[in-house]
């Protein structure tokens, strides 16, 4: 759910943190649903819009996933708020065969691939920040319950400017809550 929270981002521009360029925001919960399903919840992309299906986003316009192999989705995102953003991102899905723990990670693609993307699908990337990643890590817990970890970096190349380390950090925390509570539903 990565690009749930860029689509609430992009739409108004637990702890966090903030470095230079960047900031993070850092969540914990425990859910009574598998690691499996959470998975699935998370990378459910093509049914996270703004009004009309599973997982509201606000402001998102179209979603899709335009490649899915069994541990890496690529994806691809409108968003229209005050400022429209379209993204790819690659969601790359790793599961620890011992212990049973998830980790999902979200990010751009490598600036080298975005050219090919563009050209094989027709979509551009025009994204508002310069970076805007998430990792999700799903640990399942003795009693059956799933620890969920799931930490938001956003660069808007602005963060060095007092104001807009606090207003980015208070909507990723807003982001976070949404798409944390997706997974309750």
């Amino acid at each position: 759910m990565l690009t749930a929270a860029a689509a609430i981002l992009t739409a108004t521009l637990g702890a966090s943190s903030v470095h230079a360029g960047e900031a993070t925001v850092e969540k914990n919960l425990l859910s009574q649903k598998s690691p499996e399903t959470l998975a699935r919840i998370i990378t459910d992309y093509e049914n996270m819009c703004d009004s009309g299906c599973t997982y509201k986003v606000s402001n998102m316009e179209e979603s899709l996933i335009l490649e899915q192999a069994d541990s890496q989705i690529v994806s691809w995102q409108y968003v229209n708020a005050f400022r429209s953003t379209k993204n790819y991102f690659v969601v790359n899905i790793t599961t620890d065969e011992v212990t049973g723990e998830i980790v999902i990670k979200s990010g751009f693609p490598e600036e080298s691939e975005i050219p090919k993307l563009e050209e094989k699908y027709g979509k551009k990337h025009e994204p508002v920040f310069n970076k805007l990643n998430a990792l999700w890590k799903l640990t399942p817990q003795q009693d059956g319950s799933t620890k969920v970890y799931y930490a938001l970096t956003a660069d808007s190349g602005l963060l060095d400017i007092g104001i807009a380390k606090r207003i980015v950090v208070k909507e990723l925390n807003k982001a976070s809550d949404q798409v944390l509570s997706h997974l309750e539903q």
